[in-house]
């Protein structure tokens, strides 16, 4: 009874507090699933998460909570605080972000209730890049949600990795193909009978490589749910590529008391304004296909439904509007039937229906920085950039995300995309009738090489036509990282400054304390954000760039190792050095071993409460994988 009271109590405060709070025409909280705080992706045009002061909205849960976990995109030097206010109507002090895992610019996190429930919740950004992608959610529960006749088992000696999966090679990627984390515990096992489609809530297109979103989410699910591994069984791509999680026969954590019997499929990616591809629809269709094979599982749709269904049904909740419109053409494929291909709204992440007018074909991409693996990743995106299509003129590519498209008639298309700073590049794509067509294209840092159109390196006529994952980084001899004729000794560095220094192997230390430094590492992949500098360190791990003054995040990458990172400042005329330690990759931590509070690694987004002294010219990142346990209902 006296909880049914605090309960009463709690909603009349939540009701009091927004009428007092009202509403703010700039910014807003743009949540979008169930048990979501803030997403960046729901945000209308014209809105912000943050205002002038770096302040959020205040935002409400439903029920009480104890933790608000974070999914976040943000270049280096971005520091996020949170508060709390609980049921007697009081707010805490700002709390520190806890970063758990980073990779790139990608990270996860959390910030925990210090004493009793909260009921809301708000977030400020402190200092340095704002977010580019930012997913809050109100946690009640760490770890994964018993059901009944079910028990999570802490994993034995040995319990080092999942089964082989099932499903074949040419439906589904292994987890070995994506660096999938072993699992932290064991979740049971199931006899498949039912499937659940979701949609991941992240940004369409994505502004990181399907890989690091991948090993995002799993990451978030481990280390801030308290989940013994990814939530979902499946993950689809915007390519249509899928993507082994969970073992089909182990059972997920998808949806809230109903894991049991359920495979989880989710779409990357957030499908509100967004169709999905044709690409994802065709190849998820082939897996719940053989699904249906495998485990006689019905092609149904009382057998077959949309996360929203087990709660509430809310229009825009998981999988999105667009994607749960789907789900019918997915059972009547799955099943061996066919549908009207003109159903499909259109592939366009970036969803614009004036940009597809009827009875045309869509030819469409992004331009992105090449890091020598061509649209494999495409995380680096160059907004602004001019894009001709041949005989169509020119666009822009937009500004949020470096999208673009054109409407055009079946034909083939020359795509060319240019930028102050880069390599011009084009490639060819073949449009038909009706179709909605990717043609990305990469640019290379550097002085164009050329006024002849025939020495364009990215000019390959037999370029594959549209098919962005097939496309072959080798095609193309400026995606050499090193190759920048800008960083010549000889040029004249007037009004700039050089940053040189070198990238020395890290041995991790799980406390307190720097990690010690070992020999060079030769070959790393430098890129400095802001200048989008890209060379490698020689044999003695070398590096050095000239840049305009200011600072700047360097990032290095290296085959087996964790990406390493720096923020340092260059003033004109002058020499800084910029050192950086590269952790070894190790899958092999013992998720055991997760006393968060003796870990001082919080590379990426960094927090007020773990900075150095603010009178370090240097501040050490050290971008790593920290292994812990987590899920997602």
């Amino acid at each position: 009874m006296k909880h049914a009271v605090r309960t009463t109590v709690s909603s009349c405060l939540i009701i009091l507090i927004l009428l007092v709070s009202g509403c703010t025409n700039s910014i807003s909280t743009g949540a979008i699933e169930k048990g979501e705080l803030y997403n960046t992706v729901g945000l209308a045009a014209g809105s912000q998460l943050f205002d002038a002061n770096g302040l959020a909205l205040e935002a409400y849960a439903e029920h009480a909570f104890i933790r608000t976990g974070f999914m976040w995109d943000a270049e280096v030097g971005c520091q996020l605080e949170g508060r709390f206010i609980g049921e007697n109507g009081e707010w805490s002090d700002w709390l520190p972000m806890v970063t758990r895992w980073s990779e790139g610019l990608a990270h996860s996190g959390y910030i925990d209730v210090r004493g009793q429930s909260a009921i809301g919740f708000q977030l400020r950004h402190v200092a340095g890049p704002a977010p580019s992608y930012l997913m809050a959610e109100a946690i009640d529960q760490i770890g994964e949600a018993v059901e009944r006749g079910q028990a999570v088992e802490q994993p034995e000696s040995g319990y080092k990795s999942m089964q082989q999966a099932l499903a074949p090679g040419n439906l589904v990627h292994s987890r070995a193909d994506w660096g999938a984390r072993s699992p932290a515990c064991s979740s049971g096992s199931h006899s498949p009978s039912r499937i659940t489609i979701h949609h991941t809530a992240s940004p369409l297109p994505d502004s990181v490589s399907v890989i690091t979103r991948l090993r995002q989410v799993q990451n978030y699910h481990i280390d801030t749910r308290g989940w013994c591994d990814v939530g979902y069984h499946y993950l689809v791509d915007w390519n249509g590529e899928i993507w082994q999680g969970r073992y089909e026969t182990t059972i997920g954590a998808h949806v809230l008391d109903n894991n049991t019997g359920n495979v989880g499929i989710s779409f990357i990616g957030t499908y509100n304004s967004s169709s999905p591809t044709s690409a994802q629809i065709n190849n998820t269709a082939g897996l719940m296909s053989w699904l249906k094979n495998q485990y006689g599982i019905s092609m149904t749709r009382t057998k077959v439904k949309g996360h929203r269904e087990y709660r509430g049904n809310s229009a825009g909740d998981c999988p999105g509007d667009r994607l749960y419109a789907k789900l019918g053409d997915l059972v009547t494929l799955a099943a061996g039937g066919s549908v009207d291909p003109g159903d499909d709204p259109g592939d366009d992440p970036g969803d614009d229906p004036g940009d597809d007018p009827a009875g045309s074909s869509l030819i469409q991409g992004v331009v992105f920085l090449d890091q020598g693996q061509g649209t494999s990743d495409m995380s680096w995106r160059l907004p602004g950039a001019t894009v001709s299509v041949s005989g169509h003129g020119n666009t822009v590519a937009r500004a949020s995300d470096a999208y673009w498209s054109v409407a055009v008639p079946a034909n083939s298309y020359t795509v060319t995309a240019s930028m102050s700073g880069y390599q011009t590049a084009s490639r060819t794509c073949t449009v038909t009738d009706g179709s909605q067509v990717w043609c990305s294209v990469g640019l290379v840092p550097g002085d164009d090489p050329g006024d002849d159109p025939g020495d364009d390196p990215g000019d390959d006529p037999g370029d594959d036509p549209g098919d962005d994952p097939g496309d072959d980084p080798g095609d193309d001899p400026g995606d050499d990282p090193g190759d920048d004729p800008g960083q010549d000794p000889a040029d004249n560095h007037e009004g700039q400054g050089k940053v040189y220094g070198h990238v020395l192997v890290g041995i991790e230390k799980r406390y307190a304390g720097d990690p010690e430094l070992g020999d060079p590492v030769s070959g790393a992949k430098i890129m400095i954000y802001g200048e989008i500098i890209m060379t490698e360190t020689d044999e003695d791990g070398y590096f050095e760039a000239w840049v305009d003054p200011g600072t700047y995040g360097i990032i290095a990458q290296a085959e087996g190792f964790l990406d390493g990172g720096n923020e340092c400042s260059v003033v004109e005329g002058s020499e800084t050095e910029c050192e950086i330690r590269a952790i070894p990759d190790s899958h092999d931590l013992d998720p055991g071993d997760n006393d968060q509070t003796d870990i001082d690694m919080y590379p990426g987004c960094s927090t007020t409460g773990h900075m150095p002294s603010a009178a370090a010219l240097v501040l050490i990142l050290v971008i790593g994988l920290v292994y812990r346990r987590r899920d997602l209902s």
